[in-house]
């Protein structure tokens, strides 16, 4: 972010960092192919490794785009002195202990956290998910970008966890799907629904809430029609 912008890379390093959601873009000049040979092995010697975290298996499109774009991009940007060591699909940390892995530092320097599992230690990032909708493409990047340069206490709810932001990506949409057709809302009742919210409506609604980590357990859950979405 812009308030990080002049700090050294040893400095931003000696602080957690994160990858929050799953989308967006990461361009790259690459430093290392124009420099010379000497020099380039030199920097690699002196590289750190960073390891991180995510949740969910390697293959879908956000995966791939961080896999693919933002980690190459980042070992281009320092010159070869970072390369990311990436694990998947909860192997240091599940979705619910990624912001306590990553801001404790002793298993992940990096980690996808998503602020809706965490609501009691990123409150007022639940705030994003209160409006049914929303600025789409290049708008809605517009307006994440915006909000964290205008309104620090997002900021500042980050680093009272331990960590700053590296990537922003949205999440889902932020709606129910359903293994067999729905005629209404009343149609939820009785049923056992997967959310990491929206609890209240879902109990209000005659609706079980059940919490079920994601990656490949969830889509078994579904086959095995233990839950209904």
């Amino acid at each position: 972010m812009a308030r990080d912008s002049n700090r050294s890379a040893r400095d931003f390093l000696s602080r957690r960092t994160f990858l929050a959601g799953a989308a967006g873009a990461a361009g790259a000049t690459a430093f290392v192919s124009a420099m010379p040979n000497a020099l380039a092995q030199t920097m690699a010697r002196h590289s750190r490794v960073l390891r991180f975290s995510d949740h969910e298996p390697l293959g879908g499109m956000r995966t791939r785009f961080l896999k693919d774009v933002v980690f190459p991009a980042i070992e281009r940007e320092s010159k070869g002195r970072l390369r990311v060591e990436d694990y998947w699909e909860g192997q240091i940390a599940d979705a619910y202990d990624a912001l306590r892995a990553v801001s404790k530092g002793d298993t992940a320097d990096m980690a996808t956290v998503v602020p809706e599992y965490k609501a009691e230690a990123l409150a007022l990032h639940q705030l994003f998910k209160s409006f049914p909708t929303g600025p789409t493409g290049q708008r809605q990047v517009e307006f994440f970008r915006r909000a964290y340069a205008e309104v620090p206490a997002f900021s500042d709810e980050m680093e009272r966890n331990g960590i700053v932001p590296l990537f922003f990506g949205t999440g889902y949409p932020v709606a129910f799907y359903s293994t067999k057709p729905l005629a209404d809302l009343g149609s939820l009742r009785g049923g056992r629904w997967r959310s990491a919210s929206f609890w209240h409506f879902l109990r209000n609604s005659g609706a079980t809430p059940v919490t079920c980590i994601g990656g490949r357990r969830f889509p078994r859950h579904l086959r095995q029609e233990r839950l209904m979405a």
